[in-house]
């Protein structure tokens, strides 16, 4: 089954290979082309051998993404595999690609250049349900293949929506909706007008019942009062004016301070792992362990391990820690600083190259992110690394020497979390943590 795809597979150079597998993965163009260290038009020249390769170009665009990762991307997980292996010899003849019409080029270029954006949501939301599944088959589903391949193929440029009706319809809709908007506004503003006279009313009568209770409240008071001599023909009559108590004055309340809790993580701290992890870490994912008096974990099959020193009243510190790197290709690591809550986290990341880098990480990446493209300098297998986080200012040294500073706002407090990314047997490690505030 599906042996004519395998052969189309099959014929991807290795750029090619890499190139639409990284799609698949989430980069557009220009993030892949600072990956690949090329230019933006060279990947995007890639993708279009690869729609040729593949065959895309004869359908719609809503089945060619769907045939990207439905049909294509399990075939591309295996060759990936394939070729990893040192037995294996590639059938790749590399020749160029035979020419085509100069319309069908144009035409493969801007499906290319339009196909981009919706294919990384798609593949976004397939991804993200693709890892949530417990039970994964590398497999094609064959139901849902025979649903897309059966389809009508349809010229570039057709859809199966186009027609009169079609076309009839939508500006209809349109100016359907443009008199219901109308209609309902107009209501609104009659009521609002109404509502608005009966509030007027209802605050003049409650004015004028407040102004005859308060007339009433000073009247004065009449009492009649007998005499205690002999009885007179007339009455003394004696007028008693009520007089306002003043208000019993109320010391201001003075201001209780509110007691401020102390750091739960106090600085400085250190830790050399040679009894284990300090109880301070809070390992977030993954099955971190120590060996040889070195703080690693076990192989988590492509997903980010990370824990971390979780104090949001960190601002700015240093930190210094050795750092162990095995040179294997599926490796990467990360130390992320000013970790407080969010998705998204800053730190400064060893790629599966020993490329050094500021970079962003998500959960859901499957390797961290540079921000400005790599330092100045490649990572050894062993070494010091000495980070500086003050203000806006991010500073990365790698045995004393700069590979990359940054200045970015939005991360302003936190504590530090280390991440490995490991595939084999041995796995980055980390040694000696110090981490020492700053003013």
């Amino acid at each position: 089954m599906y042996e004519e795809e395998k052969k189309n597979v099959s014929h991807l150079t290795e750029t090619e290979l890499e190139t639409v597998w990284l799609v698949c993965q989430g980069l557009d163009y220009n993030e892949i082309a600072k990956v690949r260290i090329i230019a933006e038009a060279t990947v995007r020249r890639d993708m279009q051998f690869v729609y040729r390769r593949l065959q895309l170009s004869t359908y719609t665009k809503a089945m060619r993404i769907k045939m990207i990762f439905l049909i294509y991307y399990p075939l591309l997980e295996d060759e990936r595999i394939k070729r990893k292996n040192p037995s294996y010899l590639p059938i790749i003849d590399g020749s160029p690609e035979p020419k085509t019409k100069v319309e069908e080029e144009i035409e493969v270029e801007k499906m290319v250049v339009d196909d981009i954006k919706d294919i990384i949501l798609y593949g976004r939301d397939w991804l993200k349900s693709k890892k949530s599944s417990t039970n994964i088959s590398h497999q094609p589903d064959s139901d849902t293949v025979i649903k897309i391949v059966t389809q009508p193929m349809l010229p570039p440029g057709k859809t199966t929506t186009d027609g009169p009706m079609w076309k009839t319809l939508v500006p209809l809709a349109v100016v359907l909706g443009l008199l219901a908007c109308v209609a309902v506004f107009g209501i609104g503003y009659y009521f609002n007008q109404k509502q608005s006279q009966l509030g007027l009313e209802q605050t003049k009568v409650a004015v004028q019942q407040t102004q005859v209770a308060a007339a009433q409240a000073i009247q004065p008071t009449l009492m009649v009062v007998q005499p205690t001599t002999a009885p007179s023909s007339t009455l003394q009559v004696i007028v008693i004016t009520a007089t306002p108590q003043p208000m019993p004055t109320v010391p201001p309340a003075t201001a209780v301070p509110i007691p401020t809790s102390a750091p739960a993580i106090q600085l400085p701290f250190s830790d050399n792992f040679d009894k284990g992890p300090s109880p301070l870490w809070k390992v977030l994912s993954g099955n971190w362990i120590t060996a040889d008096g070195r703080y690693t974990i076990t192989n988590t099959e492509g997903h980010w391990s990370l824990t971390a020193l979780d104090e949001p009243s960190w601002k700015n510190y240093r930190i210094q820690v050795n750092v162990n790197n095995p040179p294997w290709n599926t490796n990467e690591l990360g130390v992320l600083v000013r970790v407080s809550g969010g998705a998204k986290y800053l730190g400064f990341a060893v790629s599966n190259h020993s490329r050094t880098s500021w970079a962003m990480l998500t959960l859901n990446d499957n390797w961290a992110k540079p921000i400005t493209g790599f330092g100045n300098m490649d990572a050894p297998t062993k070494f010091d690394l000495d980070m500086e986080v003050s203000g806006n200012q991010f500073i990365a040294r790698i045995n004393g020497a700069e590979s990359q500073r940054i200045s970015i706002s939005g991360y302003d407090n936190g504590g530090i979390m280390l991440g490995i990314l490991c595939n084999v047997t041995a796995c980055p490690s980390f040694d000696n943590l110090k981490i020492d505030p700053l003013p």
